[in-house]
């Protein structure tokens, strides 16, 4: 039998889950997914997210935080109102202009100062100074006193970029609303979070269905409420072994379309982060999230600060290097960025740009010295562990293009 058919079968087998107990369920429930907390993390995070093709705007956002000011519960609204006051917010009128922000951005395994440390979805405006930080736990608990850590590098974060946050939400997100395990050394900085539960998020699904003009959208929303329902919220043994069944007899099939919809770029980014911190001791700045992050080296920065300048003006990099996968190729590069308000290139920017690139001193306001391909687009379905050693040996290139450019600013 070949694999289309093979996976025509699969289709059917599907649909036959969908006739126990009358409960929905979809292929998430074949491979296990519904246990993975990055999973809804990245699922809450795109629908929070107004910018994304999900057609819902930003009313998943509103309707969000709305629901932080009310619950079923006098003793949780309660707690919430708390919470919200400390963080410099009373009443939802305060967040209207956040939520109206266009250029409001929400991240997915957010890290602010310690790479250690990742938030499970971070939301920023700048322009209200104002951040959402949403600790979502969906089958374990809070542990190494990680709430407050996230609270003292919010401080750390807003203060190295000139009080940038002045009003910020703390929200912890478990399937049914239950506060954290106060075991922690600094467990008074739990009152600091709302209390939020997998049933609210649902509440809000279900409400915003009629706004949903994608019928894609929709499926995908009915196939998460359902996976919700059953795993989160009421687990059902009879589905699970249908479920584990059909992925013993289609195991084949099933990897196959996982490969065909994945993408190793969150992997690979985070490897990547790794090897560079090591080998280079390089620090990650600005915009660094699971697909894209900026950052300089202690030999950048010794070169400007040799020819009094800093490599720094507020929140941008002068002499950057970035790594990304917004576009089809994974690829890091490093060039020049004027800062905020000039308009002309600073002295050192000037030197660089004379020595290697003379042909750009008229530029814009950017100029890419060096870019290069760390993983083609088209190998970005595979498993990371079948790219590793790909990406490793052409990262190791480009440290050494790196180091030989180092080398150049310091002669």
């Amino acid at each position: 039998m070949d694999t289309l058919q093979r996976l025509e079968d699969l289709c059917a087998e599907l649909d036959k889950i969908k006739l126990i107990e009358n409960i929905k369920a979809n292929i998430f429930d074949a491979v296990g997914m519904e246990r993975q907390e990055v999973k809804h993390s990245a699922f809450i995070g795109w629908l929070l997210d107004p910018g994304k093709p999900h057609g819902l705007g930003n009313r998943f956002l509103a309707e969000f935080c709305r629901r932080l000011f009310v619950s079923d519960s006098v003793s949780v609204q309660q707690r919430n109102l708390n919470a919200l006051a400390m963080g410099g917010i009373h009443s939802i009128d305060d967040l209207n202009t956040f939520i109206n922000d266009t250029k409001l951005e929400v991240f997915r395994e957010r890290v602010l100062v310690d790479s250690e440390s990742r938030i499970d979805i971070y939301i920023e405006s700048a322009a209200t100074k104002t951040a959402v930080v949403i600790e979502n736990k969906v089958f374990t608990d809070n542990h190494d006193d990680q709430l407050y850590r996230y609270i003292e590098q919010l401080d750390t974060y807003s203060k190295n970029r000139h009080n940038l946050i002045e009003r910020r939400i703390f929200v912890y997100l478990t399937p049914f609303g239950t506060p954290p395990d106060d075991r922690q050394e600094h467990n008074e900085a739990h009152s600091m979070y709302c209390l939020l539960s997998y049933k609210t998020i649902l509440n809000i699904l279900e409400r915003l269905k009629k706004y949903c003009a994608e019928q894609r959208v929709l499926f995908l929303m009915e196939d998460y409420e359902a996976m919700v329902k059953k795993n989160i919220l009421k687990e059902d043994e009879k589905v699970r072994a249908k479920c584990r069944e059909i992925y013993r007899a289609y195991e084949k099939e099933i990897d196959l379309l996982l490969r065909y919809n994945s993408d190793n770029a969150n992997d690979v980014i985070k490897y990547c982060k790794e090897k560079l911190i090591e080998k280079l001791q390089v620090v990650v700045t600005f915009k660094d999230s699971d697909k894209y992050f900026e950052f300089y080296t202690p030999a950048m920065e010794e070169a400007f600060a040799k020819r009094g300048e800093q490599i720094r003006d507020g929140d941008i990099l002068k002499l950057r290097v970035c790594l990304g996968a917004q576009k089809p190729d994974i690829a890091i590069s490093y060039g020049l960025q004027k800062g905020g308000r000039e308009t002309s290139w600073s002295g050192v920017q000037c030197e660089i740009i004379n020595k290697m690139a003379p042909n750009k001193i008229n530029s814009g306001k950017y100029v890419t010295l060096k870019n290069f391909v760390l993983l083609k687009a088209d190998r970005r379905e595979l498993d990371f562990e079948e790219v590793r050693e790909d990406v490793d040996r052409q990262l190791n290139l480009f440290i050494q293009i790196l180091k030989q450019f180092e080398n150049q600013l310091t002669t």
